[in-house]
């Protein structure tokens, strides 16, 4: 047999081998997708926020420890000037919440937690609240998705307000 022949029945052999996984694959496409569905709904909670609520700065700190922040409280030049709010970040299993509070009564004012997606943006923000482990349906809290500036049907993160 000629090189040419070994090459074109090779090619034969891969091209029958394509055609027929592509032919087969509508039942392996099922159950793959039913993993991704399976692997979205069990993300696992890493903060629980529900049981943030009604405390101030300080009991935060104890709970999910020092702040990430280079700076976690206003200089005195800033309490002077009355600033109302700051922010400390707490990072946990590669994620970061955020949490707003006055500094002058160290009341916690919101919590946000950004998306992960690549393009910085999502449509889906379903992660978020199990990642924080909250509902869009309580007395306690409510749940505000922050929209991106080009695009207010995709969200950068949500943001959880305490009522």
């Amino acid at each position: 047999m000629t090189m040419n022949k070994i090459l074109f029945k090779s090619f034969q052999l891969i091209a029958a081998t394509i055609l027929w996984t592509s032919c087969g694959s509508s039942s392996s496409t099922e159950p793959t997708t039913t993993t991704a569905s399976t692997t979205k709904t069990d993300i696992k909670s890493i903060y629980d926020v529900p049981s943030l609520i009604g405390k101030n700065i300080d009991e935060i700190r104890k709970i999910l420890g020092k702040p990430s922040d280079k700076e976690i409280e206003p200089t005195k030049l800033q309490m002077k000037m009355k600033f109302d709010s700051w922010d400390n970040s707490f990072e946990k299993d590669g994620r970061t919440l955020l949490v707003t509070f006055n500094p002058q009564n160290r009341q916690v004012v919101d919590f946000f937690i950004e998306t992960t997606d690549p393009s910085g943006s999502t449509s889906d923000y379903s992660d978020l609240l199990q990642i924080c482990n909250v509902t869009n349906n309580n007395s306690k809290y409510s749940i505000e998705p922050v929209p991106t500036i080009k695009d207010n049907t995709k969200y950068t993160g949500i943001k959880i307000v305490t009522k």
